[in-house]
């Protein structure tokens, strides 16, 4: 084996060690592994829609079992989180390289919280209530997560 060939081996990995400690050079977490704009679109479409549909189903279709169980407010509260989520899935979809990690909490706590709110009011299954707050956990990870990933775009 040629004597330049270790060298140069050394010296590459020599740089790779100095540039891995570079604080530019590292990725976060919440940097790492991005959503592209049209998946995060489309969530926020599939998402809207659901909003819109439930929101109608609600207000029509189900009124009378929603009165009956006293759960509109209920039903209106899964609505109202539900969409300014769905607002926010939009929003995010115009920057290109949104954390996949802040979509993903957004989605969970729009599918437990509101989710679990939904099953609530129309069976009046109390016990559900319990699990609501594990969505609103997935939520306040999401706008965590955001602020975070918002702050590491600022100093990169």
């Amino acid at each position: 084996m040629p004597n330049g060939s270790v060298l140069a081996t050394v010296d590459i990995i020599q740089y790779m060690e100095r540039v891995g400690n570079h604080p530019f050079a590292r990725k976060h977490i919440w940097e790492q592994v991005v959503m592209t704009s049209a998946w995060c679109l489309r969530l926020a479409a599939v998402s809207g829609f659901l909003v819109v549909a439930l929101g109608a189903f609600g207000a029509h279709g189900l009124k009378a079992v929603l009165q009956r169980y006293e759960t509109l407010e209920t039903w209106q509260t899964a609505v109202f989180y539900h969409a300014l989520h769905t607002l926010v899935l939009l929003a995010l979809s115009v920057h290109p390289g949104v954390s996949k990690g802040v979509v993903i909490s957004f989605v969970f706590g729009i599918v437990v919280f509101s989710g679990s709110l939904y099953i609530l009011a129309v069976t009046n299954v109390r016990w559900l209530g319990a699990v609501t707050p594990i969505g609103g956990v997935g939520l306040l990870v999401g706008w965590a997560w955001l602020f975070i990933a918002a702050g590491a775009k600022m100093q990169g």
